[in-house]
């Protein structure tokens, strides 16, 4: 999906749903942000050439956050292309290199025993997959930054969904790339995720540093694109 000249959503089909990843591009490089699960590589280059675009094209990763939908395929990419360079907050380079465990597992594992069995499930399953996943980080973000590229791309720190999430405001386009920070349903602009949430109060209440940008899009990892009045939609889940 075309956002603007330069500017791709690649669309990654899921057994529900699917995932949208936003490739920024010029003439001699191109940054990917999150890179999908981990075995979707080949669904990403199939998107990427949909888009009239290969895999090497790609010189710049960014992550939003350490989630296995978002760093799955980081391992893989940085071995096929061995020049890339990868981006991401802080506070999120100690789980996306394995220095320490997904913060997830931290939350639920002192209360294992509790849990449904649907979640046990989900924290033994992250517990063997995670540090396969992991991956070097390059260069650390810190809210407020600018990355050089197309016009300048503002780094947003919105933690609460994970302690380091970030979202990405690119200025040529005034979209923002929300990642898990937001999500759309039933074409409806909704928060994140309770379920996956590390501080869910705090979640909302970081979309206030949004208001500062005139956002007129938003690219939703889990959703897509919104563009019905998204600066009034922002502001509504910060009540």
């Amino acid at each position: 999906m075309k956002i603007s000249e330069g500017f791709e959503v690649l669309v990654i089909p899921q057994e529900h749903g699917a995932y949208h990843l936003s490739l920024l591009f010029t003439e001699t490089e191109a940054l990917l942000v999150d890179t999908g699960n981990p075995g979707q590589e080949d669904a990403l280059e199939k998107a990427l050439n949909e888009a009239g675009l290969s895999l090497e094209r790609i010189t710049k990763i960014v992550i939003t956050h350490h989630d296995r939908d978002h760093i799955g395929g980081l391992r893989e990419l940085r071995r096929r292309l061995p020049k890339v360079k990868v981006w991401a907050q802080v506070d999120e380079i100690p789980f996306i290199d394995g220095s320490v465990p997904a913060l997830k597992i931290q939350d639920l594992d002192p209360v294992f025993d509790t849990l449904p069995e649907k979640k046990q499930l989900f924290v033994t399953q992250m517990k063997k997959i995670f540090p396969s996943i992991t991956a070097p980080v390059d260069f650390g973000l810190k809210d407020g930054d600018v990355l050089d590229f197309d016009g300048g791309i503002d780094v947003i720190h919105t933690p609460g969904h994970t302690l380091g999430h970030i979202c990405l405001y690119h200025r040529k386009s005034k979209t923002l790339i929300a990642g898990d920070a937001m999500n759309i349903q039933e074409g409806k602009l909704i928060g994140a995720n309770p379920e996956f949430t590390h501080d869910l109060r705090e979640a909302a209440t970081t979309l206030k540093r949004l208001s500062h940008y005139d956002i007129q899009r938003i690219v939703s990892y889990h959703g897509g694109i919104f563009e019905d009045h998204p600066d009034q939609a922002i502001l509504s889940l910060t009540h």
